[in-house]
């Protein structure tokens, strides 16, 4: 096996403890600085400084930031200047000409600039791309999204709830929608509350090749639930992110997934393409991901072109409420 991957960790808060965890257990990365401001609970083996230029004198050739959206242009710009790669929370910028700026830097420089939009790495995801790739729901009619729960313990007027979940289920609908068709935004609702920041949404639109999409987000419910569902000319598709399920009802599924298991459900078949024997975790599977993407190996990672689409997508979402 070669020789581990030397990487630092920016940003050492929620987020960044559970980036922590994935890369501790990984044998394909070293951890060897952490940046956090704030501090956090040094980890007794690890050096934990104030500010990027602190590790001038540490070997690394990449980096994951985890530090709060605003922040995130000013931090990746400095390492990419560096000349390290990096994997940056979503969404990658708060703006759209600094996500430009930075992909073209990349680009420029040969580095790597991913964004963590997590569900890409969810087994249940990557069974209904299968799915769709596949055709075994014939032609793309309607795609809906809910996803609720989760409410941040600290809220920032930088943040909301498009920003906080609604962006996964834009990641996925972009990415089932491949490069020649383009999603817009006609309708929207958004309830701010006291607070002045976006905590419900409701959101109405449709890509140019004529497919309906709908997607609800809220901080305001009591019930954890993640769930999308596609609905084609010949069948359904209907995938649990939380429980990493993806269910499809067709017809003659047994033709695109011979071997499988097929159930009859009225008129259609019915087929459970995950989850495995054992959950995944995302965020371990991500990482992997990103060794992967440094090593130019096929990978399931936002980054160039699409991250643009993304944050195009949340601009476009953002200007609709």
């Amino acid at each position: 096996m070669s020789a581990p991957i030397r990487i630092v960790l920016v940003g050492f808060g929620k987020m960044g403890h559970h980036h922590f965890r994935a890369i501790t257990e990984s044998q394909r990365f070293e951890l060897v600085g952490i940046v956090d401001p704030m501090g956090g609970g040094e980890p007794s083996n690890i050096p934990m400084v104030a500010h990027l230029e602190e590790l001038s004198d540490v070997e690394f050739s990449c980096a994951i930031v985890a530090t709060p959206t605003p922040s995130h242009f000013d931090i990746v710009l400095q390492l990419l200047r560096m000349g390290k790669h990096v994997l940056v929370e979503k969404p990658a910028a708060s703006q759209m000409e600094q996500a430009r700026e930075l992909v073209a830097l990349a680009s420029s420089m040969k580095l790597k600039l991913c964004v963590g939009n997590i569900e890409r790495c969810n087994p249940a995801v990557l069974a209904l791309k299968e799915a769709v790739v596949s055709k075994a729901m014939g032609k793309l009619l309607v795609m809906k999204s809910h996803r609720a729960g989760g409410r941040p313990l600290a809220q920032s007027p930088e943040n909301n709830v498009i920003l906080d979940l609604v962006v996964h289920d834009l990641d996925v609908m972009a990415s089932l929608l491949g490069g020649s068709d383009r999603l817009s935004f006609q309708a929207g609702n958004g309830y701010c509350g006291d607070t002045g920041i976006i905590e419900v949404a409701d959101l109405l639109g449709r890509s140019v090749l004529g497919v309906d999409v709908s997607l609800h987000g809220s901080w305001r419910s009591p019930v954890r639930e993640r769930w999308l569902q596609v609905v084609g000319s010949l069948g359904v598709c209907r995938v649990n992110y939380m429980t990493q399920e993806c269910v499809v009802w067709g017809q003659h599924l047994e033709r695109i997934w011979p071997g499988k298991k097929t159930l009859k459900e009225g008129a259609f078949q019915k087929m459970v393409l995950s989850p495995g024997p054992t959950m995944v975790q995302p965020i371990q599977e991500q990482l992997d991901q990103f060794w992967l993407f440094l090593n130019e190996r096929q990978h399931c990672l936002c980054y160039g072109r699409e991250l643009l689409l993304v944050q195009e997508l949340i601009a476009d979402v953002c200007a609709t409420l």
